[in-house]
């Protein structure tokens, strides 16, 4: 049996880990279901910031030229919100990427451990009908667990799979429909 991963995570540090994310949570105080914005919206990315940071120093430099709508400071605290924003991404990205591929792991080596049980027993119940009903059992389970991806499965990764590319685009400039 393959083995890709040894990690054990233990309930202490589980509880504080998610302790401590709970607790940044509360002190980042995020507000929540705001909406993203729509094609008329275009997202800042990386790529963005040079560009971003000239418009506000030309609209410093000479107040009377950007339109009146335009609240130069209201930008400037955004700007400076969203570079604080990349440093709490900088570590939570990592640290979200390398606890899902973990769980996959881990994830994929049990089920190859367990469809190397299942296949002995399915082996095994040739020989010894003991085995059988086992078998048969695993077998059954099997085939039915591959079927039953609920819905709350699938929208889950459906949403999962949306927050992603949002993320992406949203880092990557481009807008977001």
């Amino acid at each position: 049996m393959l083995i890709q991963i040894t990690y054990v995570l233990n309930g202490v540090t589980k509880t504080e880990t998610v302790d401590a994310l709970k607790l940044a949570d509360t002190k980042l105080a995020l507000p929540s279901n705001v909406p993203i914005a729509g094609r008329n919206r275009q997202n800042m990315g990386q790529a963005s910031l040079g560009y971003v940071q000239d418009c506000i120093a030309a609209a410093i430099a000479h107040p009377e030229v950007p339109s009146g709508s335009i609240d130069v400071p209201l930008l400037e605290s955004k700007l400076a919100t969203i570079m604080e924003m990349d440093d709490v991404l900088a570590v939570l990205e990592p640290l979200y990427t390398e606890t899902l591929n973990c769980r996959r792991l881990h994830g994929q080596d049990i089920m190859n451990a367990c469809n190397e049980i299942k296949r002995s027993f399915e082996y095994n119940a040739n020989n010894k009908a003991e085995y059988k009903a086992t078998a048969d059992k695993l077998k059954q389970r099997y085939a039915r667990a591959r079927k039953e991806e609920t819905q709350a499965a699938k929208e889950a990764k459906a949403a999962k799979a949306a927050a992603e590319k949002a993320a992406k685009e949203v880092q990557n400039g481009v807008p977001v429909a």
